[in-house]
């Protein structure tokens, strides 16, 4: 299934004007999880999932137009577009082929948010300072740690958690684990990402 559109330039920005003009008339009575579905039934909550997977296909500069004129509207809107592009961007860069197929195909529908859980009480966003433990269990891993001030992690379908998987130096033993955000407390999918050295 693909989403509703499939971003083209210029075509592109017709419909994310179409997108504001529908927006303006809805703000009034619309809540954040409304403007989630409606983002998402336009192609602006999964900009970057590839089309193979189902998405539209968008770029860097099409994110950045989408929010742009959003914002002349609402910022806070704004925000919401493109919002899942910090769980999408590791699965593409560092994820399995395994997992963008189960993850990315869900999120090509539209109306999922998703979040990133990178900070920690004691290191704030400083991925090299994380202390959280991601250890293997079979073909799974087992989270230990505490994360914090995860932006919509409250009502997220999935979230990417940041772990350190050795001790290596600071940037080397670090895992994306992108999991769904109902099993909090369950063992995580394997990592995306090169096995630690």
């Amino acid at each position: 299934m693909r989403s509703t559109l499939l971003f083209e330039f210029p075509y592109a920005i017709d419909v994310i004007d179409f997108a504001l003009a529908d927006l303006v008339g809805r703000l009034t009575v619309t809540s954040p999880l409304e403007i989630v579905k409606l983002f998402g039934e336009m192609g602006l909550m999964q900009i970057w999932v590839p089309e193979q997977y189902g998405g539209p296909n968008g770029n860097l500069t099409l994110a950045c137009i989408a929010r742009e004129k959003i914002a002349k509207v609402s910022p806070a809107c704004a925000s919401i577009a493109c919002l899942n592009t910090m769980f999408i961007m590791p699965l593409l860069h560092f994820g399995s082929e395994e997992q963008r197929k189960k993850f990315l195909q869900i999120i090509a529908k539209g109306g999922v948010v998703t979040a990133i859980a990178i900070s920690e009480p004691q290191a704030g966003s400083d991925v090299s300072a994380i202390n959280t433990r991601a250890r293997r269990d079979g073909n799974c891993y087992v989270l230990n740690g505490r994360k914090q001030w995860c932006s919509y992690g409250v009502v997220a379908d999935f979230i990417v958690v940041m772990a350190r998987t050795s001790d290596s130096p600071p940037r080397h033993g670090l895992a994306r684990l992108p999991r769904p955000a109902a099993a909090a407390t369950g063992p995580a999918a394997p990592p995306s990402g090169p096995p630690p050295p």
